[in-house]
């Protein structure tokens, strides 16, 4: 009986993390013809958000560097502080993630330049501060999984989704009609593409204070580099894995732009990037999967181990 009833927490749990995933891809498919039709190919915008979303899944990997999964394994082991591994986990990613903004900013230059970016610098600090935010945010959204409260992860997902839906649509469907206005003066439809990552940048920050209670859990003074160590020699395989199955995805985004001369390759990539937006579906049922079962996975051996050390 006790497996049914983990069997069926399992299954909904993957309903309700799957739903705000599914329907985040869903509601951004109904943003994908907006942007076509608004930003032309021509122009290789649409390539250039391809590009640089490209860039951040694989910085989003890096400066997580395996601790989201890490925290599920120590959080479960007999006899350990959860309140410690908690802040050991968030601290090491805040602190990783601020030195990444923190450089960006610095080396704008260099960086916006290697990219090819020289003219739009802007872009690259927006989406900086986006994978920055949303690498603090993973350990946030996993605490939430590891306390087994699936609805507040399925309210934030959603409230990120309704804002960035409200103000896409009003930029590309409700600004170009209030040019006239003189608030509307920030207001250039020829800068379309600056808006999408403003727009992600706005949501991202804004969900950030939905963690205020999770927040509040964390002590600076209980961060534990001893056990840090030991995070770091469980999570360092998963950060390698985890570098070769982002690259395997984004690493034709990230070439094609170079393999062909001159805008051609933005314009090339813009095509290329809608049409893999056709091809998801898998993944966000592997997703959505896999938010519930690393909690449960390593719930399931704590509950052994407690069930066999019962006296008899």
């Amino acid at each position: 009986m006790p497996a049914t009833n983990s069997l069926r927490k399992l299954f909904s749990d993957s309903i309700i993390y799957g739903l705000s995933s599914i329907v985040g891809r869903f509601l951004n498919y109904l943003l994908f013809p907006i942007y076509t039709y608004h930003i032309s190919a021509a122009s290789g915008g649409y390539g250039v958000v391809t590009e640089v979303y490209a860039y951040t899944a694989l910085l989003l990997v890096i400066l997580t560097f395996g601790m989201e999964t890490t925290y599920f394994y120590f959080s479960n082991r007999d006899g350990i502080d959860k309140r410690r591994v908690f802040s050991t986990v968030l601290a090491s990613v805040g602190t990783v993630s601020a030195i990444f903004i923190l450089l960006v900013m610095v080396f704008i230059g260099p960086v916006s330049a290697f990219m090819g970016y020289s003219d739009h610098p802007e872009y690259i600090r927006a989406m900086a501060c986006v994978v920055a935010l949303d690498a603090f945010q993973s350990i946030l959204y996993a605490r939430l999984r590891q306390e087994g409260r699936p609805w507040k992860f399925f309210t934030l997902k959603m409230t990120f989704i309704i804002l960035s839906m409200a103000l896409n649509l009003f930029v590309f469907l409700v600004a170009p009609h209030l040019t006239h206005l003189s608030w509307m003066a920030w207001y250039d439809e020829a800068e379309n593409v600056k808006y999408i990552f403003y727009i992600n940048l706005v949501c991202t920050a804004i969900i950030t204070f939905g963690f205020l209670r999770e927040l509040k859990d964390f002590r600076l003074s209980l961060f534990d580099t001893k056990l840090l160590k030991e995070m770091l020699r469980y999570a360092w395989p998963l950060l390698i894995f985890g570098i070769v199955g982002i690259f395997n995805q984004v690493a034709d985004k990230m070439l094609l732009p170079r393999l062909l001369e001159g805008d051609e390759g933005r314009i090339q990539l813009g095509i290329y990037g809608a049409c893999v937006k056709l091809a998801m579906i898998m993944a966000l049922i592997t997703q959505a999967f896999r938010y519930a079962y690393e909690p449960f996975v390593f719930g399931m051996g704590t509950g052994a181990k407690s069930k066999s050390s019962e006296p008899t």
